[in-house]
């Protein structure tokens, strides 16, 4: 492979990984509050995507750092390709 040949293929990859990091940041995420004060945080387009926290800002770090281990696992297993976007995006 070339020289010209890597950096173009460098920089695409790189321009598709920006723009998925682009569309996590801008994933729906809901929130609810439970009776005993706990919120819920969910990204309905990641299956599997929900977590809890004493805050709305704890559910919010959690449920984004969340997203991005569902996101990586289904990158490394062939399950998402980073040039697609996200479902429900």
């Amino acid at each position: 492979m070339s020289d010209n040949a890597k950096i173009t293929t460098s920089a695409s990859a790189s321009s598709a990984f920006n723009a998925l990091i682009s569309q996590l940041v801008n994933l729906n995420i809901d929130f609810d509050q439970e009776e005993d004060g706990r919120v819920i945080a969910e990204i309905e387009s990641l299956p599997g995507c929900m977590v809890y926290g004493a805050t709305r800002d704890e559910a919010l770090r959690r449920v984004q750092a969340l997203a991005l281990r569902v996101i990586a696992d289904k990158i490394e297993h062939g399950e998402m390709d980073i040039h697609e976007p996200v479902a429900g995006h």
